[in-house]
């Protein structure tokens, strides 16, 4: 009888001393089956005439016929296949990274048998036919990352809430449909929950308010509607909360101002009520507070100048009403402040000439009265100012020649009377000038010919001589 002739991976080349590790030879063996179906048109190294120690994205641990393959890392390889069943069948796999590449076809439910898994990517590809419920079976899996399959499709399976040891579960654009499964809410040692931009529906499950070790929370861009739980103050860990771009109702639970570490709150564009919750003031470590495009009444809390370490603070559109408070003054910090398109009246603090670090000051579309204030003209950072719509009177300040970062200036619809400062020559980045509807006298500086003039024409203003 002839001897049988060894399989390629039983030569001694690709398996240093094969007979001592079978296992690697069957891991050797199931690669090399699988590779034109993974690879597409891209190609690996990987041959049993190369140690296996030496194949592209390998990693192997151990010693002696201990050896295992343990690692597959093939992100960014431009793989254009798809992925094969086969790889359920190995069996020591503690991270599958396939990430970043041009794969089709669907997720093999056979990966639900990796039982020493710990990391699955298959984020950034082109995968389809939603995620099987088999992953859920992952005993050990501490991160799934499945993002940007924007074709992937179908529910969240609830079986993943079994996956105790779970540390991060991302699942953006991949266009999931159906409820945020009550299940996740398990999940205690989570600390990343990423689902946004997908179509979710449904209310906002409580359960969430169970995961006691969540430190970001992204649910945006979605479909998610009713209240948001009070439970939510109860995540004493969490840093990031967004949940922008949703249709949720009712008021903003002032039992988030228990997250003491929270660094960004971004509730924009719901449909939210009710008043500012006067509890932020707790919110120290904030960086980011977006409410704007909601329906929130109410006045702005003094009690936000105690966010000393805020960069943004965007409440944009929606009905607050009352003055701006001074207190806002100390935000000395903030970048960006968007209070426009409200019914805030009364002055503009003579205080925010000291927001030395401010590059953006919206006020368009509210009521306020009084003059523009000098000390903006100390914002030394400033690049975009708009006061338009408003009710403001006086001239426009000379100091506003200082801004020589600005890049827009809007005033217009306003009261101002006056002529334009000749100061205004000063500002080497003006792109953008808009004075239309004032009552403006004299003549338009030389140096601004070269600014797109929105509105200027409308003044019927000579440009100054000489």
């Amino acid at each position: 009888m002839p001897t049988p002739t060894p399989v390629p991976c039983a030569r001694g080349v690709a398996v240093p001393v094969p007979h001592d590790n079978l296992n690697l030879v069957a891991d050797c063996e199931t690669l090399l089956a699988i590779e034109s179906t993974l690879a597409g048109g891209a190609g690996l190294n990987w041959s049993a005439d190369i140690p296996m120690h030496d194949w592209e994205g390998v990693l192997l641990q151990g010693e002696g016929r201990s050896t295992r393959l343990v690692e597959l890392q093939l992100a960014r390889k431009e793989l254009s296949g798809m992925i094969p069943p086969e790889l359920g069948g190995l069996t020591s796999l503690r991270v599958l990274e396939l990430g970043a590449n041009d794969l089709t076809g669907t997720i093999p439910p056979s990966l639900g048998s990796l039982a020493t898994l710990e990391k699955l990517s298959l984020a950034e590809n082109a995968l389809t036919g939603g995620i099987p419920a088999s992953l859920g079976s992952l005993p050990r899996l501490m991160h799934l990352r499945l993002g940007d399959n924007r074709q992937l499709g179908g529910e969240v399976p609830p079986e993943l809430g079994n996956l105790m040891d779970l540390r991060s579960l991302e699942l953006p654009r991949c266009g999931l449909d159906g409820e945020i499964p009550a299940a996740l809410g398990s999940l205690d040692r989570l600390a990343w929950l990423d689902i946004s931009d997908n179509s979710l529906t449904g209310e906002f499950p409580s359960s969430l308010g169970n995961l006691a070790g969540l430190q970001h929370l992204f649910l945006h861009a979605n479909d998610l509607e009713g209240q948001m739980p009070p439970e939510l103050g109860d995540l004493a860990f969490l840093r990031t909360m967004s949940l922008s771009d949703n249709r949720l109702t009712g008021n903003i639970p002032p039992e988030l101002g228990r997250l003491s570490l929270l660094r960004r709150l971004l509730l924009g564009n719901n449909n939210l009520t009710g008043n500012l919750p006067s509890e932020f003031d707790k919110l120290v470590n904030l960086r980011s507070l977006s409410l704007y495009d909601n329906s929130l009444t109410g006045e702005i809390p003094p009690g936000f100048g105690n966010l000393v370490n805020l960069q943004e603070l965007n409440l944009t559109g929606n009905g607050l009403s009352g003055g701006i408070p001074p207190a806002l003054g100390n935000l000395a910090v903030l970048q960006t402040m968007s209070l426009d398109g409200n019914s805030l009246g009364g002055n503009i603090p003579l205080g925010f000439g000291s927001l030395t670090n401010l590059e953006r000051l919206y006020l368009q579309g509210n009521s306020l009265t009084g003059e523009i204030p000098q000390e903006l003209g100390d914002l030394a950072n400033l690049q975009e100012l708009n006061l338009s719509a408003n009710s403001l009177g006086g001239g426009v300040p000379s100091t506003l020649g200082a801004l020589h970062r600005l890049r827009l200036l809007d005033l217009a619809d306003n009261l101002i009377t006056g002529r334009i400062p000749p100061e205004l020559d000063d500002l080497p980045n003006l792109m953008h000038l808009r004075l239309h509807g004032l009552s403006l006298t004299g003549c338009v500086p030389q140096g601004l010919r070269d600014v797109q003039p929105e509105g200027l024409a409308y003044l019927g203003l000579p440009y100054c001589s000489g």
